[in-house]
């Protein structure tokens, strides 16, 4: 269980951050399927992290428990969520009310030529999802 291990050791073992996870498990085979990385500060929740994986099917269904769980426990003013440049999923997360907020700064990254030749779509950041929880990468 590879992504159970970076989760844990990403976002529940920092001891900077006080993250919490919401997930989606498979009972029957009990497996991980999505989840949504999460902290409570200063009056509002900050999506650190989430993946669907495989599962694009749940993605709608696992915001809107997780908006109405985060909303009856915590009450904040505000969820927040940080994205680079994904038109689908900045298309999906508009559907739950989130409004694009003031963003600035430019994404520059390093590769050789053989690495580019062999994925020429690392220039473009829509084929990038980056999250405020990256800026540590």
């Amino acid at each position: 269980r590879p992504q159970e291990t970076y989760i844990r050791w990403k976002f529940l073992q920092d001891p900077d951050e006080d993250n919490k996870i919401y997930a989606a498990f498979d009972e029957t085979e009990s497996r991980l399927l999505a989840y949504i990385i999460y902290s409570f500060r200063d009056n509002y929740i900050e999506i650190r992290d989430f993946s669907v994986g495989q599962h694009a099917n749940i993605a709608s269904t696992l915001m809107a428990d997780f908006l109405s769980f985060v909303k009856k426990t915590y009450q904040p003013a505000s969820v927040v969520i940080s994205i680079l440049n994904s038109d689908s999923l900045v298309k999906r997360i508009k559907a739950f009310g989130f409004r694009p907020g003031k963003s600035s700064g430019n994404i520059y990254f390093y590769c050789n030529n053989q690495l580019l030749s062999q994925f020429p779509k690392l220039t473009s950041a829509n084929n990038w999802l980056l999250m405020h929880s990256d800026q540590d990468t």
